[in-house]
């Protein structure tokens, strides 16, 4: 084949003498342009060949001299290729891709190294070849039909064999570029491995520090889509918490977010590095974005951390917020009731907290097991009614809702019946006092509650059950003074 396109080229060939080839020497000048003809005739052989394959510049004389005769041949030789059922061979391809890169004929070279590499596919260096040609190549027909008959997952191989004959032999800048390519040709779920080779073979040249440039210049690159972008990012977030950055990585991670914002895992990247690195602003914000994108179950944990670090931030308003909508998905849910009780109670909103222990008591009576933490809430919210609020009758009635079912609680029980006795019902403290005395361990603190109990009755004009009291009373030995001070 590349006999033919000679012959058509008028004669490409070194000049031959008999059987033995003329060695020809690269002609130091081009002639000036009125001795072309005498040179041509003078040895048409072997200038045929100096126009083939000496370099021309693009506005030189010699490109004016030499190029037309050059463009023919290898537009021939193109020609030639692209005939139908065309058997040109491996060899003969080799040397139209030479020739046509000395004449700076890009196109030309690449559709040669396409069609050399889909002929034997097996030679590592010809795929490798045609894979540069790929890199820079316009779509057309030769480049689909290429894709098709040396598929990507092929061109990964060549240039894994390529990057581990490198790497035998030491040559660990080789080892990256040819692993950057392995990358680019593999499937993505195979790409975090060839990533983790890519450090490793920086490492082992020497060049760790780079890896960060590596991936901020893939990162910045415009006209890559975001989601590699801001893979990127997350890759220099990675490289800069490794050596300790948190404060770095936590902004390169706020770009990766920003660039592409719907991946879940993104923004639980973030919220961990944004917490190490005490940005607390950062971290509410990437907390408000995972709890958009958590189903439904999910979204009662992610709302409570929200919570904390808007506490970490100082916005107690928001976190306030976040704990009442953590117990409308979770009414039962104990450290928002806590929380939100305690924001109260700092900030002093003892209406608001009266009534918020009123649900919250609710809450727990329905449920029925968490008795312990019931009795707690009822006797606080009597005490906040009583002393913050001066309600001394919505106290009392708290406190007989905790006395209902805790008959034996002494607290509540001495708490209520001296509620009403400071709030003139001295009457319904007589029974509260006896049963005080009842539960009472000691002579001495049984008689002082009798005591108690006559002085109620006696208060509230009922002299006879005082008298009964007191004689009861006059019976405990330090309780026998004021007992017959009763009697009389």
């Amino acid at each position: 084949a590349s006999g033919g396109l000679l012959a058509n080229a008028g004669s490409v060939a070194p000049p031959m003498h008999g059987a033995t080839p003329v060695h020809l020497r690269p002609t130091p000048a081009p002639p000036s342009p009125d001795r072309v003809s005498e040179v041509q005739a003078a040895s048409p052989a072997a200038w045929q060949w100096v126009v083939l394959t000496t370099p021309l510049a693009p506005n030189s004389i010699r490109g004016a001299v030499f190029r037309p005769a050059g463009d023919a041949a290898v537009a021939r030789a193109v020609a030639l290729v692209d005939k139908p059922y065309s058997n040109v061979g491996v060899p003969a391809l080799r040397l139209f891709s030479a020739i046509a890169k000395q004449r700076g004929d890009a196109v030309s070279v690449g559709r040669f190294v396409l069609l050399a590499a889909e002929r034997e596919s097996d030679d590592d260096q010809l795929v490798r070849e045609a894979d540069d040609v790929l890199r820079s190549a316009e779509p057309s027909p030769s480049v689909e039909r290429f894709n098709r008959r040396v598929p990507e997952t092929r061109r990964a191989e060549a240039w894994r064999a390529f990057a581990e004959s490198e790497r035998a032999a030491g040559r660990y800048e080789k080892v990256i570029e040819a692993l950057e390519r392995v990358k680019t040709c593999c499937p993505p779920e195979k790409r975090d491995a060839i990533e983790s080779e890519i450090r490793e073979a920086y490492t082992l040249a020497g060049r760790a520090e780079d890896l960060e440039v590596r991936a901020r210049r893939e990162a910045e690159r415009d006209g890559s889509p975001h989601a590699a972008r801001a893979d990127a990012w997350s890759e220099v977030a990675h490289l800069r918490e490794e050596r300790g950055d948190v404060i770095g990585a936590n902004a390169a991670l706020l770009e990766a977010a920003s660039l592409d914002p719907a991946p879940l895992e993104r923004w639980s990247s973030l919220e961990r590095i944004a917490s190490l690195a005490g940005a607390f602003d950062v971290r509410v914000r990437a907390l408000g974005e995972i709890e958009t994108r958590v189903k439904e179950d999910a979204r009662p944990a992610v709302l409570r951390r929200l919570a904390h670090a808007q506490e970490e931030s100082g916005d107690l308003v928001g976190m306030q917020q976040t704990w009442k909508r953590v117990l409308e998905h979770r009414p039962d849910d104990e450290e928002a009731d806590r929380a939100i009780e305690a924001l109260l109670a700092q900030a002093s909103d003892f209406v608001r907290l009266a009534d918020h222990l009123a649900r919250r008591a609710d809450r727990l009576a329905r449920t029925g097991d968490q008795r312990d933490t019931l009795r707690v809430v009822r006797l606080r919210r009597a005490a906040i009614l009583e002393q913050r609020l001066g309600q001394v009758a919505q106290a009392c009635e708290e406190l007989e809702r905790l006395v209902a079912e805790w008959p034996n609680n002494e607290s509540a029980v001495r708490y209520l019946a001296d509620l009403y006795e400071r709030s003139g019902r001295p009457a319904r403290a007589v029974s509260l006092w006896q049963r005080l005395a009842t539960l009472a361990t000691t002579d001495t603190a049984r008689g002082d509650l009798m005591v108690r109990a006559a002085t109620a009755a006696r208060a509230s004009g009922d002299t006879e059950t005082a008298a009964a009291l007191a004689e009861q009373a006059s019976t405990a030995p330090f309780a026998r003074q004021a007992a017959l001070t009763l009697v009389v």
